[in-house]
């Protein structure tokens, strides 16, 4: 579907999760029509230093630049489907998050989704900078909004 984001993983500071919402609200706040879905556990425990972050996601979107067009999807088995339905996938770690081999990165390409991702460990290295992907310039809303549209 044109303008669906999608976000697979987990819902921690160092996924980037909250940065991509900036992303998504600066776009929507343009006039670009994009959602954005949110596959990961938004409910269950949380690590002991990332206790309220969940909570700060969910505030956030609900913020009226982001309201109605944020959906979080849970724990889900059928990601190949949910990315089918998807325009882009957006991995938006944080350089300390130091990714490795990317396996979510694949799972895009394998349903033909360019992959917007940041340069956190090794994800750079499986994508070709506007060949069938982005690779942010830096670790901003702005330079992953940028990468977005």
């Amino acid at each position: 579907m044109p303008g669906r984001v999608i976000f697979v993983g987990q819902i921690i500071p160092p996924k980037g999760v909250d940065v991509l919402l900036d992303a998504v609200g600066q776009l929507r706040r343009s006039g670009v029509d994009v959602t954005l879905d949110v596959v990961g556990d938004i409910d269950g425990w949380e690590p002991a230093g990332f206790v309220g972050y969940r909570a700060g996601v969910r505030s956030r979107a609900e913020a009226s630049d982001l309201a109605g067009a944020v959906r979080f999807l849970g724990l889900r088995e059928d990601v190949p489907v949910l990315m089918s339905t998807a325009s882009v996938h957006c991995l938006p770690s944080r350089v300390e998050q130091k990714e490795g081999f990317g396996v979510v990165v694949l799972e895009a390409k394998r349903a033909g989704l360019p992959s917007v991702v940041t340069t956190s460990g090794a994800v750079p290295e499986i994508v070709s900078h506007s060949v069938n992907g982005w690779i942010c310039r830096d670790f901003t809303a702005e330079a992953i909004a940028e990468g977005l549209s």
